[in-house]
């Protein structure tokens, strides 16, 4: 079963939908789900998206991406009074280019879950995380234990063609 699977049946998949959404109505339903969704995980405010201290900074923190989902729900509601004053449809150029605006804004810096995404990873698939470093362990790991074994049939193999000569003498 794919790792990531749980995360974007509950936060993802929703993230998705907002940025896909064609409607700042929608995309705002989408945003408090996914927000929700991080909240229902267990993504507490104090969780970081990275496993070291030295690189645990607010940016990567839960906390920052609560407050900027905040922001994004926000904007929707402000776009949503505007065009409601305005009376501006959806089938316009000005609502296209307001919705590439807040779409642009949700992934100026990457993707809105750039934080969420790795602590649900360390939270629930450590090993997932650390993905490449383990099978390169793991294979250097194997690797030696190979080598040695290796080693070890030859040195017994000598030994034994060492000691059958001393017996019977050397081989023609």
């Amino acid at each position: 079963m794919n790792v990531m699977y749980p995360y974007n049946k509950k936060i993802g998949a929703f993230l998705a939908n907002a940025y896909d959404a064609s409607t700042f109505e929608l995309m705002k339903e989408n945003y408090i789900k996914a927000k929700q969704g991080m909240i229902d995980e267990g993504l507490t405010p104090d969780l970081y998206g990275k496993w070291f201290d030295w690189e645990k900074t607010a940016d990567w923190q839960m906390n920052y991406t609560y407050q900027y989902m905040d922001g994004l729900i926000a904007r929707c509601d402000y776009y949503i009074n505007q065009t409601k004053q305005a009376n501006i449809s959806p089938f316009t150029d000005i609502y296209n280019q307001m919705i590439q605006n807040l779409r642009d804004e949700s992934q100026r810096n990457g993707p809105v879950d750039w934080a969420a995404r790795p602590a649900w990873v360390i939270k629930y698939a450590p090993l997932y995380y650390w993905g490449m470093a383990v099978w390169i362990f793991t294979i250097a790991v194997c690797g030696i234990i190979i080598i040695i074994a290796a080693t070890y049939a030859l040195e017994s193999k000598y030994d034994i063609q060492i000691e059958l000569e001393r017996k019977i003498g050397p081989e023609k």
